[in-house]
């Protein structure tokens, strides 16, 4: 093991994440035939799957810079997929060298085969529960690549939980938000509006709002807020279930209009959102 897998496995454990009391009796409920031990098993992989994703990206992924890669089109292929009665996991591969690329093949490859096999060690083939993980390249032209990683577990309930590798191939760097714009410039303040905005003016129940009983209304983004460049060149946020609205919305996305980030930008990130 080199000392790039030892720093991950080590950021990995760091941040392993813990499922919220209300969510570990869903899972209880779910699974009542299965032993003590076993449950605890369960829980622990969904809130593997679940959460660990956004942390280490936040945390670790910033720190990553490497040589610009401006012009390459990179290739995306299953490297992994595995298949039976109660799970469908496919595992993808960037083929690149490069440290960025590195670091997202070994995060996805760490994080899926370990939830695989915690899930498979709690409930073997029963079919009341499932696992499925999956990917998609969302954006991969000459200044900017997006792998999307999506996890779906059922129990009692369901739940979908969305990930977005970004790298902005002009730095070589793997980013987060924070990265597109200038030091100084109140990105959070701009996209925050935006985004309340579009809840404000919600007549369909499809978004927590002040007031509501027993749930918090959106506040701000942060770090760990999920994002991707779509095919129109704009920023598109994207929240998790049942963070900012029921769990009937699904995973809730806003588009940022160009104008109102515009004189935010990066001079380089501009030839991309423009």
């Amino acid at each position: 093991m080199d000392k790039f897998d030892r720093q991950l496995q080590k950021d990995l454990r760091a941040h392993a994440p813990q499922m919220s009391t209300s969510g570990k009796r869903k899972f209880e409920a779910a699974l009542p035939h299965k032993k003590k031990h076993y449950k605890g098993l369960v829980i622990a992989v969904f809130a593997l799957v679940l959460f660990v994703l956004p942390n280490i990206n936040a945390s670790v992924a910033q720190h990553l810079y490497d040589l610009p890669v401006v012009g390459e089109i990179f290739k995306v292929t299953s490297i992994y997929h595995y298949q039976d009665d109660n799970t469908d996991v496919n595992i993808p591969q960037v083929k690149k060298h490069s440290q960025s690329v590195t670091y997202i093949n070994k995060s996805v490859k760490e994080w899926t085969t370990q939830a695989l096999s915690e899930f498979k060690k709690a409930v073997g083939n029963a079919k009341n529960a499932s696992l499925k993980i999956d990917y998609k390249v969302v954006t991969n032209n000459k200044y900017w690549f997006t792998l999307k990683v999506e996890s779906l577990t059922t129990a009692a309930d369901s739940d979908r939980k969305v990930y977005y590798y970004n790298i902005d191939k002009a730095t070589g760097k793997t980013v987060t938000i924070k990265d597109l714009f200038k030091q100084g410039y109140d990105y959070k303040k701009v996209i925050n509006s935006s985004v309340l905005k579009v809840i404000n003016s919600d007549t369909k129940g499809q978004y927590f709002k002040e007031g509501d009983d027993l749930v918090t209304p959106f506040k701000t983004i942060d770090q760990n807020t999920q994002f991707y460049i779509n095919n129109k060149h704009q920023l598109v946020m994207v929240f998790q279930q049942g963070d900012i609205g029921p769990m009937s919305s699904g995973t809730p996305e806003f588009t940022i209009s160009t104008k109102t980030v515009m004189k935010g930008l990066k001079e380089h990130v501009k030839k991309i959102i423009y």
